[in-house]
Order: C-alpha cells, then sequence, then structure tokens
C-alpha cells in the first residue's frame, strides 16, 4: 500500500451548501487536512454535486462536480463511477453515507457521527423524515462491511457503534468549537452584557431533542421566560406557543447567538440522545449556567459544568431550575473542559495518522 502520489477524495457535497452540524465538521476537518504539510503524501480532490456553492469551497483545492443535485443518486451511481474513472485510492465520506457499491481499489473511510437513525424511538412525521432514516438505516446496516475505518465524534458514539457492529478501527475526531471561540472574542470585544431574567434553548424538533417537555414545563410554569433557537418557520412547536416562550427567527446569524448565550439566566439542553451536543459548549464558552440531560455523550461534552437532570422526570427538572442560581460556575474546570475540544487540528491529526497507516491501539 505506497503512499506515492495517492489520490484521497473527499465527499464534500454536504459542507459545499450548509454551514451546519455534519456540514461543518466536514469544513472544519478539510481545512485542517489541507493546512498540514504530514498531507503532502495525497492528492487531495473534493467531491461536490451541482448545488454546492462555489464561496464555500476551500481556496485552491482540486474538485470535481458530480452531474446531479440528487443527494442519494449522486453518492450511489456518479461517486462509485467517478471514483474508478478518477483512480481514486481512499474516498472519506464525513456525513455518516456513503456508496454501498465497493470499489476494490479505493479504501473506504467514513465518519458515523451517531446511530440515532437506529433508535427504536426514532419517530418520522412526515414522509421525506422517514425516507431519510430509511436510506440511513439501509446503508448502514447493509455497507458497514465495505468501510475501511470508521472515525465518530464521542466515546458515547464509539461504544453505541462497536455494540451494533465488529469494527476493529474506530477514531474518536471530535467536534471542536475554535471558530465559535473566536467569534465570542470579536463580539464581546466592546460589549458587556448583563444577565437576563430568561432561559434559552437552541433545538430541532426531533424528537430527541426533547423540547415538548420544556415546552409542558414552561406552559405549566408562567413566570419563567424561555427563548427558543433554531427551529424551522413550518415547526409545528409553533402551535398553540405559550406567551412565555419566544421562538427565535430561524438561522440568526452568530452574533445574536452570542447575545443569548450571553444574556440568558442558564442554557437548557435536556436532549434525550446525542452524539456530541456542540451548544453545550458554547454556552460554556459564554459563561453560561446549565441544566443538561444526564444521558448519551453530554456528560462526556458538559463534564462537571452544570446540573444534570433525567429527560424523562420532570421533577428533577423543576428540581434543577428552583437551584439554577446558586449554582457556581469554576472557571479552571470550564477552561479545562472547552480546552478538550477547542482545536480542529487535534481531530484532523488523528485522522491524518490513520490516513498515512499509523499502527492504531
Amino acid at each position: 500500500f505506497c503512499f506515492e502520489d495517492m489520490r484521497l477524495v473527499i465527499d464534500y457535497r454536504l459542507a459545499g451548501y450548509s454551514m451546519r452540524g455534519m456540514a461543518k465538521y466536514c469544513i472544519s476537518m478539510t481545512n485542517e487536512l489541507l493546512k498540514s504539510p504530514r498531507m503532502s503524501a495525497f492528492d487531495i480532490i473534493l467531491y461536490v454535486d451541482k448545488k454546492c456553492k462555489k464561496e464555500l469551497l476551500p481556496n485552491s483545492v482540486e474538485y470535481r462536480v458530480l452531474p446531479t443535485r440528487n443527494f442519494v443518486f449522486g453518492e450511489q451511481i456518479l461517486l462509485p463511477y467517478f471514483l474508478y474513472r478518477d483512480k481514486i485510492d481512499i474516498l472519506w465520506s464525513p456525513h455518516n453515507t456513503f456508496p454501498l457499491i465497493k470499489i476494490p481499489s479505493v479504501k473506504m473511510y467514513a465518519t458515523w457521527h451517531d446511530l440515532v437513525v437506529m433508535d427504536k424511538r426514532m419517530k418520522c412525521n412526515t414522509l421525506l423524515s422517514f425516507l431519510k432514516r430509511s436510506y440511513y438505516n439501509l446503508i448502514m446496516r447493509y455497507g458497514w462491511k465495505n468501510l475501511d475505518m470508521v472515525c465518530t465524534v464521542s466515546e458515547f458514539s464509539k461504544k453505541e457503534i462497536l455494540n451494533k457492529f465488529h469494527f476493529k478501527n474506530i477514531l474518536i475526531t471530535p467536534n471542536c468549537i475554535d471558530d465559535f471561540i473566536k467569534s465570542i472574542d470579536i463580539e464581546l470585544k466592546n460589549k458587556n452584557y448583563c444577565r437576563e431574567d430568561f432561559f434559552f434553548t437552541v433545538s430541532g424538533e426531533f424528537w430527541y431533542k426533547n423540547l415538548d417537555f420544556l415546552f409542558d414545563w414552561f406552559r405549566s410554569n408562567r413566570k419563567f421566560t424561555l427563548k427558543v433557537a433554531g427551529l424551522k418557520p413550518n415547526s409545528l412547536f409553533y402551535n398553540n406557543c405559550p406567551e412565555n416562550i419566544q421562538i427565535l427567527p430561524y438561522n440568526i446569524p452568530l452574533e445574536k447567538i452570542i447575545e443569548y448565550y450571553c444574556r440568558c439566566r442558564a442554557f437548557l439542553f435536556v436532549s434525550k440522545y446525542e452524539g456530541f451536543g456542540i451548544p453545550i459548549l458554547e454556552a460554556m464558552a459564554c459563561n453560561c449556567r446549565l441544566i443538561v440531560s444526564n444521558v448519551a455523550s453530554i456528560p462526556e461534552v458538559c463534564g462537571d459544568n452544570g446540573l444534570y437532570i433525567d429527560p424523562y422526570d420532570v421533577n428533577t427538572f423543576s428540581e434543577a431550575m428552583n437551584k439554577i442560581d446558586d449554582f457556581e460556575i469554576d472557571k479552571n474546570k470550564r477552561l479545562h473542559q472547552i480546552e478538550k475540544f477547542s482545536n480542529w487540528e487535534k481531530s484532523a491529526n488523528t485522522l491524518i495518522d490513520a490516513l498515512l497507516g499509523d499502527k492504531l491501539e
């Protein structure tokens, strides 16, 4: 397995039209790979599709455009063809799914952020969400044997993958918030926000986000106010939303998110399942008090820096809400915890070690 003139493809399609979640992971990891002198052993090529926004592509990088806008068709038909045509040595798919067609000469790496689509509690409220879940399940259940390496973002996700599959090689390449920390430094340079009497959360409406838990509690406790970021304009949570809950506009700019982190009485994160949980780190970086769930990867990310609740028990949440003003933030503990997830270079180097064939422990 010679590394001279090896061709590495990064499936960059998702990152070509988004800046959130898995796309952010792909963008940040790719940027670090491109910067590393250790990657001089590779010719790096990005595969994008016709939806790609060219301004989101890294500078001075070779890329190919798959002639489609359909994600599944591009992944399962065009991507294998291009891998064969371009004589690629390694493919890295950073967003859970990958081609089911295995090109024998191509080593396949994938990042599995979590296994939430395999959770029996997973609910699909629309046909589109059902089809997406079915596709993810199909690829992961029946294609995993084609993979030569799997990356994931937390110890929790690694254990889940080990329990369901038989991978020998699983790398942990955590999400990081170094870009967010830089944004905080810029945003707060000439500002001094005061804490106000409202609680804040960042959430989607997937079942595991447990947002109905928060809505029910605040509906029954009208003296408390909640502001919610992350919900799309067509969200069902707009229906019968009580007056003490404010749903913020979708895709509000980062500086406004930072402002809400810095002004809120406490940040709430009561998910039933998380492969990682970036908002927890963002809230800690903004010096928030936190009330968080005691499940999945959340304790791994939060450490000793918040009050923990059982996301299935409303009484534990009520107790935490009554205690939160007395929670003392230990700045040294917070800095130590944030430091673990503050540098994408560390995550990229873990992947580079694997790409260069270093022996894994």
